[in-house]
């Protein structure tokens, strides 16, 4: 199988991709949104610099499998839900 080129990543410049356990993104910017109200200047700084340096990608419901978006998805959720699934 062969990939075709990325329609906006140029060749050969390297790209760095982190997982952030516990980050979430949100677009209501106040004191109970705790991403938000943390000193992250190093993340402020890559997303002031626009989507070249910084975006994010959809963690929940259909992006990730699951049948709606009021889905939650993370390993927390099928460690504590696998008692009760449990025979």
């Amino acid at each position: 199988m062969d990939l075709a080129p990325h329609p906006v990543i140029p060749k050969k410049k390297p790209v760095l991709v982190c997982i952030l356990d516990g980050w979430g993104e949100n677009p209501v910017k106040d004191q109970y949104n705790a991403c938000a109200s943390a000193k992250s200047p190093t993340m402020d700084a890559l997303a002031a610099k626009g989507s070249d340096y910084f975006r994010s990608v959809l963690a929940h419901g259909p992006a990730v499998g699951l049948p709606t978006d009021q889905d939650m998805g993370n390993s927390e959720v099928r460690v504590l839900m696998s008692p009760v699934l449990s025979p």
